[in-house]
């Protein structure tokens, strides 16, 4: 058993410190989920289905498996990129190295899903949904080239955290706000789309600043590598981020938007006790990213 819990750690790069078998099960778990791109799209759909309730709009199998494919599609399609240019650099992420190791196996799996994507797209979208997307998806493959072609300027001009949590909360809402046909939900969405945006770049914030050494030394550029002093006043962006949650959660009259708050008010927490905690950088990102799941079990519960 301890044998077959060491193969475990070195598939998921753990590092070698003690740990009791059930946590190093726990933690590889958690790792091989990051590592297969499958967190990400996982918190998309649950809050696609989030704004389904909160705009009372229905959401077909079609647009969740869209939504899907296409979210590990880019992050998956971000590490492969990233994996390109770290071949000089021996990066000590779990994620990167994972697809450093497996890229020949992902860039297939990423062609497959991407033509299975694009053909499901072209089968079940109309045509006046599949234009705006097509859009969408040339901006984000056009940002993807720059970073690729330009990866010290690119991300410096137009920061990977602001791209991240606005182009991901986006395709969230796509599918949603495309079916929403009343003008009067408009001031609803854009109070769904702020709330989600400013939890999206918590997330990638605090994300940059616990692997800011290992960006630093792949020469990644994030806003945590640039201003290095912003991981200093994480915990106080969080602490606002709360009060403002607080305070609309307080002030709220609607049905429909508390559960949100309560939800976005207790992401926050999660990822304040995410940072202290003093547990390895490498599990902080996959435990923040499924920290963004809170809004949603608030508005299933309520």
């Amino acid at each position: 058993m301890l044998a077959q819990a060491e193969r475990i750690d070195r598939y998921c790069f753990l590092p070698k410190a003690p740990l009791h078998l059930n946590s190093r099960k726990q933690t590889s778990g958690l790792l091989l989920l990051n590592s297969l791109s499958l967190d990400a799209p996982l918190v998309a759909i649950s809050w696609q289905h989030l704004a389904s309730r909160v705009l009372a709009v229905p959401i077909s199998w079609n647009e969740i498996c869209l939504l899907f494919l296409s979210t590990w599609l880019a992050y998956a399609g971000d590490r492969l990129l990233d994996s390109l240019q770290q071949v000089a650099h021996q990066t000590e992420l779990p994620r990167h190295r994972f697809a450093v190791k497996y890229r020949r196996i992902l860039l297939l799996l990423w062609i497959g899903l991407f033509l299975l994507t694009t053909t499901l797209a072209l089968i079940t979208v109309e045509l006046s949904e599949l234009i705006p997307a097509s859009f969408l998806v040339l901006g984000i493959a056009f940002y993807f080239l720059l970073c690729f072609l330009f990866p010290r300027y690119a991300r410096i001009i137009i920061p990977r955290e602001l791209v991240v949590s606005g182009v991901f909360v986006a395709t969230v809402l796509f599918f949603p706000l495309v079916h929403v046909k009343v003008t009067d939900l408009f001031p609803l969405a854009c109070s769904l789309a702020s709330v989600l945006w400013l939890l999206a770049f918590m997330n990638c914030l605090g994300i940059s600043c616990w692997e800011q050494k290992e960006d630093r030394f792949a020469g990644e550029r994030t806003l945590a590598t640039t201003y290095p002093a912003l991981c200093r006043w994480y915990p106080a962006l969080i602490v606002v981020a709360a009060v403002c949650f607080g305070f609309l959660l307080t002030r709220s009259e609607s049905t429909l938007l508390r559960p949100l708050f309560v939800g976005a008010f207790a992401c926050v927490i999660l990822l304040e006790l995410i940072h202290q905690a003093k547990i390895s950088p490498r599990l902080k990102p996959v435990l923040a990213d499924l920290s963004l799941l809170a809004p949603w079990i608030s508005c299933l519960l309520s």
